[in-house]
């Protein structure tokens, strides 16, 4: 099923509601769909992806005032726990940390990509190896976090759509370039023409006094540090070439390799079942 529309939802849900009478999971795309599928069987829950979760969110609250029940949704976490922006919905859940992306890379699926991926002898030259990549990773991955934390906490309208990161992380050593970084962000989209290094400085500085930076996972955002594991497995963790390794590729590979184990053990896995047991109906 492709991405609908919140309107487009809401009729979904009415036209299944003529055949199913259970549960209904609203997510912001089709990956989560694939994600949640492999936990969530059809005949427990059907599942509709959306556009974002400003699609799931929207199409919830049509759905609440149309007096629907039995309908949950599922948003990634972001920057809304350190902007104290949670969803005041109870039938809207929270990734444990930024996305479901940077759930997977806190479980034993990361090590699990390297091992399938990676080149043994690269991974033992890495200093603390597979933990030090992804620490490597992270301190990358923050300063991206910094300007986009920066952009939603101002409410400015920085675009980081269809970034290039070949431009700005050294593929060699995984060193994040800053003058690099905002000269293909300020290049790429006319509403980040104002960009500049101070600005990224700043956002940092600003960063570095919020209590959540110490937590990476909370965050950075996944799908700039798959995007960075992509990069390294091409050429300091790894020997493939571009198109043998992206950023869909390891998060394709995360999401078969984490189990059901380890996302039952989530938080967010404990909040859907909690509330599949008061409000699912068969």
């Amino acid at each position: 099923m492709s991405n609908l529309t919140p309107p487009e939802i809401a009729v979904e849900v009415h036209m299944l509601r003529e055949i199913w009478n259970g549960p209904v999971m609203l997510v912001e795309g089709s990956t989560d769909a694939k994600l949640f599928s492999a936990f969530y069987p059809y005949e427990m829950v059907r599942i509709i992806p959306s556009f974002g979760w400003e699609g799931v969110l929207e199409a919830i609250d049509i759905l609440c005032k149309e007096g629907v029940k039995g309908i949950i949704g599922i948003i990634d976490q972001d920057f809304r726990s350190i902007l104290e922006e949670l969803p005041d919905n109870p039938n809207v859940f929270i990734t444990d940390s930024h996305d479901l992306e940077t759930m997977m890379i806190e479980s034993g699926a990361f090590a699990r990509v390297f091992n399938e991926k990676g080149s043994t002898k690269k991974i033992a030259n890495w200093p603390d190896g597979i933990e030090g990549i992804k620490i490597q990773t992270y301190s990358v991955a923050k300063n991206i976090a910094a300007l986009r934390f920066f952009n939603a906490k101002n409410g400015l309208l920085f675009s980081f759509k269809k970034m290039n990161y070949k431009k700005f992380v050294d593929e060699h050593k995984i060193q994040f370039k800053a003058k690099a970084f905002i000269q293909h962000l300020s290049r790429k989209w006319p509403s980040n023409a104002s960009l500049s290094i101070e600005i990224l400085t700043e956002a940092i500085r600003i960063s570095l006094e919020i209590d959540a930076f110490t937590d990476s996972s909370v965050f950075c955002c996944g799908h700039d540090v798959t995007e960075i594991l992509a990069l390294g497995l091409r050429s300091a963790w790894g020997t493939h070439n571009s198109t043998e390794m992206t950023s869909t590729i390891v998060e394709t590979i995360l999401r078969a390799a984490y189990t059901e184990q380890e996302f039952m053990s989530s938080n967010l896995a404990y909040q859907i079942q909690k509330w599949f047991s008061e409000n699912a109906k068969n």
